[in-house]
């Protein structure tokens, strides 16, 4: 998050209370830390919820930067019942580093069969589990968990209402009825997202944009491949340099980005032209970002399903995409080829040069191919 005076908030530390820190964890096995602890009933296990003591009231301090204190949520106003297609906010310490926002305006798409996640279309990275998450009124919505194991098209978390039910199951009434301390007002938008910009592009990002195509980004104007007349293609294959730059990225060992809508020199298009072509059956974001996960899926290989995220960002009034990509722990190969990222170009290695690379780049690998052909 930014302060202020438009610098990076690294954000801060808060310290667990040095005695009964832990009130409940039904993940261990027993609620409440100290004389009064009592075992946990059969099954909460799963339920992967635990209730903390801090050290201090960090609703009354002030994040860096700003005169505000922090404040609390107010659970009582909670939204327990989002409608699908509305919209959710997560917050996130991606990768570990500062607070950052990702939002999606159609998000939801609904409970599990029991009520125990929450379902919805809202990009995260590695870092995210524990997040917070809103709606358009910054109503409490859940708490983050974890992406879909089974195909990862989707984000969940524990709905607020599986959350407030637990609390009060479990002895703690007074937690989910009870008025959050006054503090000094707190000023934060309540106009929700739809009268400002909901996906700025992140700092970092633009930062690399401003300073054109080279070892960590790339521009595309589009994703699906264009025939001689400029035109895209009626079966939406996707853009053979598309796959070479994202196998490039993955190969290399710093990662990248790809950015799509966006030409070579650097004129925003946006995306919103290839909705009704990518994903016939929703016309929208959440469509084209469906088919492009999918079909990028299907090109880079099982191996790398895991090391690339989409993201949507606004600028210029237009949506553009941007496929954030990490390195691999092996070889992503593209029709036989292995290209590598080198400045602002994807170079395949080729014979002698290719074997030096790969035993540079993945040591552990090479070697225990060598010893397996040895044998």
């Amino acid at each position: 998050m930014s302060t202020g005076n438009g610098e990076v908030a690294t954000g801060e530390r808060f310290l667990l209370a040095e005695k009964d820190w832990l009130f409940a964890a039904p993940a261990v096995g027993y609620y409440a830390s100290g004389p009064d602890r009592i075992a946990a009933p059969d099954g909460v296990g799963s339920e992967d919820l635990a209730l903390l003591r801090l050290a201090g009231e960090a609703g009354r301090m002030k994040p860096e930067g700003t005169d505000n204190v922090r404040g609390w949520i107010d659970i009582r106003q909670a939204n327990r019942n989002p409608e699908p297609g509305s919209s959710l906010a997560i917050f996130q310490h991606a990768n570990g580093g500062p607070l950052k926002v990702s939002v999606n305006t159609e998000s939801i798409i609904g409970f599990n069969e029991d009520n125990s996640r929450l379902l919805y279309r809202t990009d995260t990275l590695p870092g995210a589990s524990g997040g917070p998450c809103f709606d358009a009124d910054w109503k409490f919505l859940a708490m983050h968990q974890s992406t879909s194991a089974r195909d990862r098209n989707y984000n969940m978390g524990i709905p607020c209402a599986f959350i407030l039910d637990w609390l009060v199951k479990y002895g703690f009434q007074d937690l989910v009825s009870r008025e959050p301390p006054e503090t000094p007002e707190v000023t934060i938008s309540r106009r929700g997202f739809a009268d400002s910009n909901p996906f700025p592009l992140d700092p970092d990002l633009r930062r690399l944009m401003e300073r054109g195509e080279g070892q960590q980004i790339e521009f595309k104007e589009c994703a699906i491949e264009r025939g001689r007349d400029g035109k895209p293609r009626p079966d939406t294959k996707l853009s053979e340099r598309l796959v070479n730059s994202v196998a490039a990225f993955m190969n290399s060992d710093q990662g990248g980005n790809v950015m799509i809508g966006i030409t070579d020199d650097m004129k925003v298009v946006g995306v919103e032209n290839e909705y009704a072509i990518a994903n016939k059956q929703r016309q929208d974001w959440s469509g084209y970002e469906l088919w492009l996960s999918n079909t990028l899926r299907g090109r880079v290989g099982k191996n790398a399903t895991q090391e690339f995220t989409i993201e949507r960002y606004r600028e210029a009034g237009k949506d553009i995409c941007v496929i954030r990509i990490r390195p691999t722990r092996s070889p992503v190969w593209v029709d036989g080829k292995l290209y590598v990222r080198k400045g602002p170009e994807n170079i395949p290695r080729v014979e002698d040069e290719l074997f030096h690379y790969m035993r540079s780049r993945w040591p552990a690998q090479v070697e225990r191919q060598s010893e397996t052909a040895l044998e």
